[in-house]
């Protein structure tokens, strides 16, 4: 009976996946571009009746959350920052519980807070500067925004700027432990789990991108440190705790039609190991979704055999100065019998599609690029931008189509395990 239900909560969740899909992305490729943002069917979907049937089936706070993603940050509701020194102040102050270098767990009257950092870049005077603040108010809005707990990120309620940073506020749920732990601690500590454990986090971690994706939302910095895990009670968490999953990290997250500026040190293989070569360095082009997809492929890697990216190399990649070298090696280990044996070839596969960037490769070779294909050849410009935003949000769903593919094929090893 068991078996049943797990069933037929997959077959539910994977027909509300669909739908989400075709609602939120269904009508937008006859959408125009504007602002230098990504088309979409909101102007359209809005003011029908599908709005209707969005409520019904439980996906207006995923329309809504779209619409910010995509629109103007001029168009955000009031900005969630503290203005008030004495306020962060206290947070700054607050007895820390769990700490490391890119956030901290405190204690602030009665209630747990994670305190994530998000550098921003600073003007003549020290203060962020107006792209910064734009930045940082798009993202603290999207994530304090209602979210179905598919998404698995924690809600944001406010943020500050002190000492050359962001911090931005995250509440514990009362229900969780706030003593979390991410899979990087979990893959260096902990005993290998069970193949249908290792399966359902996989698919979780999948879900949990598929539905960022849906909205046209990259996260940008997806690696083992990033994931979270908290217990529903108070006990020191192991693999065996690895239900409650949280996406963290959301320093480098932004919408997709963002464009990267940040500069990437060529040094920092801890982190770079996760990244697409593209993204090494100074980026050149435009972080996408194949570019996470890239670093779902190297934690799936991580999850399959249960060991950190960096241990896959025999010196932990420490004098690779080259994307394209990291990324060769890694396909390497996922082409390699180990994988197979351990999670099957299916999960193979998955990887190695991640890895290689071959996910909608017979119908979306590349990216489109501004200026480039049919677009370019049009005399013009409003065709010329409608072709090209046509082609880029035809990309985009064949990309999305394949996650749930991924998903497909996850959902149904973990029924017939």
């Amino acid at each position: 009976m068991e078996k049943i239900v797990q069933e037929l909560q997959s077959w539910n969740e994977r027909l509300q996946r669909i739908l989400q899909v075709k609602l939120i992305q269904g009508d937008s490729a006859t959408s125009n571009m504007s602002g230098g943002r990504l088309p979409t069917a909101f102007d359209k979907v809005l003011g029908s009746a599908l709005i209707s049937s969005a409520k019904t089936l439980g996906l207006a706070d995923d329309i809504e959350l779209a619409r910010i993603v995509t629109g103007p940050t001029a168009a955000l509701a009031k900005p969630l920052k503290i203005e008030d020194p004495k306020i962060f102040t206290t947070y700054e102050n607050a007895p820390t519980i769990l700490q490391s270098s890119s956030r901290r767990l405190v204690r602030v009257q009665g209630w747990n807070i994670l305190l994530e950092y998000k550098e921003f870049e600073a003007d003549g005077d020290g203060m962020p500067s107006v792209s910064s603040r734009d930045k940082v108010d798009q993202l603290s809005t999207i994530l304090h925004q209602n979210k179905p707990s598919r998404y698995r990120t924690l809600q944001c309620q406010g943020y500050y700027a002190n000492n050359g940073r962001f911090t931005l506020l995250f509440p514990i749920p009362a229900e969780l432990n706030p003593r979390y732990t991410t899979l990087s601690w979990l893959l260096e500590n902990s005993k290998v789990p069970g193949l249908e454990q290792r399966f359902a986090l996989a698919r979780k971690l999948c879900a949990a991108m598929a539905q960022l994706h849906s909205v046209f939302w990259v996260h940008k910095s997806i690696n083992s440190d990033n994931l979270l895990f908290f217990s529903r009670e108070v006990q020191p968490i192991s693999a065996d705790s690895i239900e409650n999953l949280y996406l963290s990290g959301w320093d480098y997250s932004r919408a997709e039609t963002g464009v990267s500026s940040q500069c990437i040190d060529v040094q920092d293989i801890k982190n770079n190991v996760y990244r697409h070569p593209e993204q090494w360095g100074h980026p050149t082009t435009r972080f996408d979704r194949m570019h996470d997809m890239y670093s779902l492929g190297v934690v799936l890697l991580e999850i399959g055999r249960w060991k950190p990216a960096l241990s896959f190399h025999s010196s932990k990649f420490r004098h690779v100065e080259i994307g394209s070298a990291v990324r060769s090696h890694l396909i390497s280990c996922a082409e390699d019998r180990k994988l197979r044996s351990s999670m099957g070839k299916r999960y193979q596969a998955i990887v190695l599609k991640c890895l290689q960037g071959t996910i909608g490769e017979s119908e979306a070779t590349s990216r489109p690029t501004s200026g480039s294909g049919a677009a370019a050849s049009v005399d013009s410009p409003s065709v010329a931008l409608h072709n090209e935003a046509s082609l880029f949000v035809l990309y985009l769903k064949h990309i999305l189509a394949n996650i749930l593919q991924i998903l497909e094929t996850l959902d149904e090893i973990v029924c017939h395990l």
